[in-house]
């Protein structure tokens, strides 16, 4: 599960994402919103 607390990883899988909280930025700097519904 995701967690807003999440820290900075660089290139923890193979796109090199970075995961900030709920956002992910990708190679192409586009941050991809994620939204969970409750």
């Amino acid at each position: 599960m995701l967690s807003p607390f999440s820290e900075i990883n660089i290139g923890k899988n193979h796109f090199g994402t970075a995961k900030v909280g709920w956002s992910y930025i990708n190679d192409f700097g586009n941050e991809v919103n994620i939204n969970i519904k409750k």
